[in-house]
This record gives structure tokens, sequence and C-alpha cells, in this order.
């Protein structure tokens, strides 16, 4: 809109919170006095209050607005192979949004519904999080994923696709696994690789943290 390009060329600097973001900005609006500053977070306690139920068998899922764009519905298909492997195994995604009715339809058409659990908002996301073994993120279109950020703070390794900002948030082979791609079967094979060594995601998790 022409008011927030007059508005920002008033500006002395404008920071976007990656150069993904920056790079849209550039597109949309031209050169501008541009400064990449990351989020961040204060690192928070690694002994959360997590649900009760997540303490019942493996997690994985995603926390944030269920938006259509955010891709939930690849989140499910990603994670059907996982949740047949044993009928302990659970799937997370908390949020509400105009996607909710969607995936749960779509979670019974897979036959995963009971496996999965949508507890709708959830005001601290910490405690969720906590509890998950892998964030599963498969929104091509990110700029940041702020979500990946809070994960990695508390050691939980993250399994996304090389789009948008996520690639600046998530190192691949270092704090969690990137595929090129965020096709579902992709995705699969990220949880596959999580699930066959524990190790690697312990590994993956501590350097979370430290970045």
């Amino acid at each position: 809109a022409w008011w927030l390009r007059r508005s920002v060329r008033a500006c002395d600097r404008v920071v976007p919170v990656s150069r993904c973001l920056q790079q849209q900005m550039l597109e949309q609006l031209g050169p501008l006095a541009f400064e990449v500053i990351p989020n961040a977070l204060e690192l928070p306690d690694l002994q959360q209050p997590v649900t009760a139920r997540q303490r019942q068998g493996p997690w994985l899922g995603y926390v944030g607005a269920l938006l259509p764009s955010k891709r939930g519905d690849r989140v499910l298909l990603a994670s059907r192979g996982w949740l047949a492997g044993s009928p302990e195994r659970r799937l997370l995604l908390a949020g509400e949004g105009p996607a909710l009715e969607a995936l749960q339809t779509l979670a019974g058409e897979l036959g995963i519904l009971e496996q999965c659990w949508f507890p709708g908002y959830v005001e601290d996301p910490l405690p969720y999080l906590a509890g998950l073994q892998l964030l599963v993120h498969a929104n091509p279109e990110e700029t940041f994923s702020l979500v990946s950020l809070e994960a990695m703070a508390l050691e939980v390794p993250g399994g996304s696709c090389r789009a948008g900002g996520i690639a600046e948030v998530v190192v691949h082979g270092e704090t969690g696994r990137v595929a090129e791609g965020c096709e579902p079967a992709a995705l699969g094979e990220l949880i596959d690789r999580y699930q066959q060594s524990p190790e690697l995601r312990a590994g993956h998790g501590r350097s979370g943290r430290a970045r």
C-alpha cells in the first residue's frame, strides 16, 4: 500500500527478522536501509510443567495458528506412518484457526484421529512443546518461525522444510533436519530418522538450546 511505502521510507532503518522477510520487503517496497535482526527469546527453564496427557507415550507435534497456509494437513500426512508404528504414539496440533475442523476431518479419514490431540488455543506454548520428541513444521511460507526457536530452546529438534525463513533458524544436521521439499513423504523421512536414533534427537536438541 502507498501509505506503507511512504512510512518505511521515512524510517532511518527497517528491521526485518530474517533474510527471507528482507527479500519480500525488498520486492514489495524497494531498496531501504535494512538491518536483519533475528527474533530472540530468553532461555526458558527446561523443567516445564508438561501436560499430564503428554507424559504418556511419545509425542510429535506442532503449536501455532491453525491456518490453511500453515499446512497442518502435511503434518498429519507426514506423521501417519510413524503413528501406525505403535498405538502409544501421539500427535499434537495445538492452536486455533479456520483450518481446525478440516484437520480433524482429515485425521479421521486417515484413521489416526484417536492418536491426535487438538487442545485448541494454548496461552503458554512452552509446556506443550516441552512434551514433544520432535516439532514438525510444514509451512513453506514462514518468514521466521518463532515456534521453531521456542522448541530449540527446550531441546526439542525440528523436522521442517527448507523454505521461507525456517532454514535460517533451524541448522540442518545440527539443531534439526530440513527437507528440500515440504511434501509429506520428505517430512516423514525426517520423522523416521529421528525415531531410529534417539542419540541424534538428543544431540540436536542440545545444539538447538545452545544456538
